[in-house]
C-alpha cells in the first residue's frame, strides 16, 4: 500500500452549541477516540483498501471556526504514535487520541487525520514502547523473516546470571526479551512453518525472566513450580499489556493475576 494512499479526511459536524464531550466513532475499521469533541457528531472516512498494519499520527494544528461575532479556535494537539496491538490487514482497528479545548462551536469543523506509514505484513505485530519494551510471543517464530520495525539499538534476555545480547532466534514462547527502540516502533513477528518444539526454560535458583507462552491465570501457568517458586512481578513501565504487580508467592491462593504471552514477567525462585 503506498504511503500517500493512507489518507482518512474526518469531517467533523457538530451543528450545535455547547460544552465539550467526549465521543467515539468507527471508521471503516479505524477506530478514532475524540476526547473532547463537541456532541453530536458526525463523522465520514475513505480508506484505501489494503492489506498493512498502520502507524497512526495527528500533526499540531488550530482549526479555526465562525463562533458568532468572531473566530474560535479548536485545538487539537499532536499524537505521536498510537497505542494499538493492530495485528491484522487495514481492516482491523486503530486507535488515536485527539485533545480539544472546551468551545462553543455552530459551525461545521474540518480536520485531516493523515496515516504516516504502513509496515509489511507479517502473521503477528506487537508494538514497542519509545525506551525499553518487554516482548514474548504466543508461537514460535521464523527468526529470519520477523524484522524490528524501527531502529533497535539494544536487545537483551536475561540468562540467570547476566543479561546478554539477544535477537529473534531467541524469542519463544516462555523466554522474554528487553528491547530498546529511541522512538518506538513494532516487532513484526512471522510464525514457524515447521513443526513446534516443546517450550521450556532452564530455571536458576534466584531472580529468572519469563514468559507464560499462553494467556491464562499466573496459578495454572506455574503450578509446576509451586513450593519453588516464593515471588512474582510483572513491570508495566515495560510490559504492553500487563499491568504492575508483586505478588507473594509462598501463599499460592495469591497467585491468581492473568499472565500474557506477549509480556515478560520476573520470578523468584528458592531452588532451582
Amino acid at each position: 500500500v503506498a504511503e500517500d494512499a493512507l489518507t482518512v479526511a474526518l469531517t467533523a459536524v457538530p451543528k450545535v452549541t455547547g460544552d465539550i464531550t467526549a465521543a467515539t466513532s468507527t471508521l471503516d475499521g479505524l477506530v478514532v477516540t475524540l476526547e473532547a469533541v463537541t456532541a453530536p457528531l458526525a463523522l465520514a472516512a475513505a480508506i484505501t483498501d489494503g492489506n498493512a498494519a498502520l502507524v497512526l499520527s495527528v500533526a499540531a494544528k488550530t482549526a479555526f471556526v465562525d463562533a458568532g461575532g468572531g473566530d474560535g479556535g479548536l485545538e487539537i494537539a499532536a499524537v505521536e504514535t498510537a497505542e494499538t496491538d493492530l495485528d491484522t490487514a487495514i481492516s482491523g482497528e486503530d486507535t488515536a487520541t485527539i485533545v480539544a479545548a472546551t468551545i462553543d462551536l455552530n459551525t461545521a469543523v474540518d480536520d485531516l487525520v493523515v496515516l504516516t506509514g504502513c509496515i509489511d505484513t507479517y502473521d503477528m505485530v506487537r508494538p514497542l514502547r519509545e525506551g525499553w519494551t518487554l516482548i514474548s510471543t504466543d508461537k514460535w517464530i521464523d527468526s529470519e523473516t520477523s524484522a524490528w520495525e524501527g531502529t533497535a539499538t539494544l536487545k537483551y534476555k536475561y540468562t540467570g546470571v547476566a543479561f546478554v545480547s539477544a535477537d529473534f532466534a531467541d524469542l519463544m514462547p516462555v523466554e522474554a526479551l528487553y528491547v530498546k527502540m529511541p522512538a518506538g516502533g513494532w516487532a513484526g513477528l512471522n510464525y514457524s512453518d515447521l513443526a513446534p518444539g516443546m517450550s521450556a526454560k532452564e530455571l536458576v535458583e534466584g531472580w529468572n525472566l519469563i514468559s507464560s507462552g499462553v494467556e491464562a491465570d499466573a496459578g495454572a501457568v506455574l503450578s509446576p513450580l509451586q513450593g519453588s517458586l516464593t515471588t512474582l512481578v510483572s513491570q508495566d513501565a515495560y510490559n504492553v499489556t500487563s499491568e504492575n504487580w508483586y505478588i507473594d508467592a509462598s501463599t499460592w491462593g495469591a497467585v491468581t493475576r492473568a499472565m500474557n504471552p506477549f509480556d515478560g514477567y520476573w520470578i523468584y525462585m528458592n531452588e532451582a
